[in-house]
């Protein structure tokens, strides 16, 4: 917001949000965010959710980014190509089974900090994990 002079008001009404005090929460660390909002975010800044997650140093403006499918897609995608099991996952990551059920049977939006955590799990960007890329 900073870097694009972008105010609060203003982004709240660019994601379609109805206040701007969870802004503000985001903002103070009382709330997470969350992936789909984290996305409308990234996408009116034009940036990767890798660099607005502060995991990407560099901001490249050339960049263009796809359209993002449903999470439990792309969760799906990512297990088979890496050729892990759910099982394996839970076992590796601190992760409760329901939570892992609600995200691949699209009953759920996961947490910036979750989506972060598996990123780096299965060692991608974010961008990657979601489909972005």
């Amino acid at each position: 917001m900073e870097e694009n002079g972008t105010d609060v008001k203003t982004l709240k009404n660019a994601i379609g949000l109805h206040t701007t005090s969870v802004i503000y929460d985001w903002l103070n660390g009382k709330k997470g965010l969350r992936l789909d909002t984290a996305i409308k975010i990234a996408d009116y800044f034009c940036c990767s959710l890798d660099y607005l997650s502060g995991n990407e140093k560099n901001y490249d403006e050339t960049k263009t980014y796809k359209t993002c499918p449903p999470f439990a897609t792309a969760l799906r995608k990512i297990l088979c190509e890496k050729n892990i099991s759910q099982n394996k996952l839970l076992r590796e990551l601190p992760l409760s089974g329901k939570v892992l059920n609600n995200w691949l049977s699209a009953n759920g939006t996961p947490q910036m900090s979750n989506v972060i955590r598996l990123a780096k799990y299965f060692g991608v960007s974010i961008d990657y994990l979601v489909g972005r890329e």
